[in-house]
């Protein structure tokens, strides 16, 4: 699983290694709901576009990033722009 070299890169203790996954976990499910009713205004094309080249953005800036709070903080956004992808699929 990636959570033990993660949490050995950026020297998270075990106690704080779980919010790693739980970071996208929430806000993906939190945003889920919110995202299935702008599936529905809006046009699904533009939706998964937008979260798939957001999610893919993030992606890249998260794994070059060292700083564990900025991480955790990217790994939320990015369930945000995960959230508008399954809606739209």
């Amino acid at each position: 699983m990636a959570v033990a070299p993660i949490t050995h890169d950026l020297d998270l203790p075990p106690s704080q290694g779980v919010w790693v996954l739980n970071a996208y976990a929430l806000s993906f499910a939190a945003f889920l709901l919110v995202a299935g009713r702008l599936a529905d205004m809006f046009k699904v094309r533009i939706l998964f576009v937008l979260g798939l080249t957001g999610l893919g953005s993030l992606c890249l800036v998260t794994s070059f990033i060292e700083n564990k709070y900025g991480f955790f903080v990217l790994r939320g956004i990015s369930g945000l722009f995960g959230a508008l992808i399954i809606p739209s699929a």
